[in-house]
């Protein structure tokens, strides 16, 4: 995949083993790429033009943007709808007779709690398995409470649940040591992403980053 953008000299290639990273030193003009990325990737607006090959493809289709990293949760309710049709598939597929068990054991405690309730009690005798999985609020785990954990998982279930191959992250550089960035990087590789940073300042650049920077000159420079 390439990104374009007509202020650019020349196309980013988007590949899993390649990071990267858009240092641009003026704050309006830093402030300018985020708001019309984020465009691009929420309303399918802005200057930012992704490709595959030839044919034209819309970022909000396979594109991701962070800025807010202490806030970030992998779980939204979309993921939670994949994930509990990704399970159901799952159970249906190879756990038939762990379904029907569930279910007798269900019938068998209503059954008592209706013998011993002020009041006859109804319920449904052939529950889908979603909401069986709902009933014990299963959830996506979070390893770890650390920064890196959470962008790691947050890369693998928007990877696995929501096809998100393009992940945009604004000042990532300020909240994670090159060494986090490295471990980053490689957790991402896994899952085939491509990772672009935008960045207001120049940090160490690490040997999977591709750098260019916009001084506050306009000038373009590739480190």
């Amino acid at each position: 995949m390439k990104l374009s953008h007509i202020d650019f000299n020349n196309a980013f290639d988007l590949q899993s083993d390649i990071v990267n990273v858009l240092v641009v030193e003026g704050e309006k003009q830093f402030a300018k790429y985020c708001l019309e990325l984020l465009a691009g990737i929420n309303e399918d607006g802005g200057n930012f033009c992704l490709f595959d090959g030839d044919k034209s493809i819309k970022l909000n289709k396979s594109s991701v943007m962070v800025t807010d990293f202490l806030s970030l949760e992998a779980e939204s309710k979309k993921v939670a709808t994949k994930l509990l049709t990704d399970l159901k598939n799952i159970a249906e597929s190879n756990y038939l007779q762990e379904i029907a068990n569930v279910r007798i054991a269900i019938a068998q405690l209503m059954q008592k709690l209706d013998y011993e309730s002020l009041c006859q009690l109804d319920y449904d005798q052939d529950s889908d398995v979603t909401n069986i999985l709902k009933a014990v609020n299963v959830k996506i785990l979070q390893d770890g409470n650390s920064l890196l954990e959470k962008l790691t998982t947050f890369v693998k279930v928007s990877s696995r649940y929501l096809s998100i191959k393009n992940f945009f992250f604004v000042n990532l550089k300020c909240f994670l040591s090159p060494d986090e960035m490295q471990k980053f990087y490689y957790e991402a590789q896994l899952e085939n992403a491509n990772l672009f940073l935008l960045e207001n300042s120049v940090k160490e650049k690490l040997s999977i980053e591709k750098i260019i920077i916009i001084d506050k000159d306009l000038c373009e420079i590739i480190v």
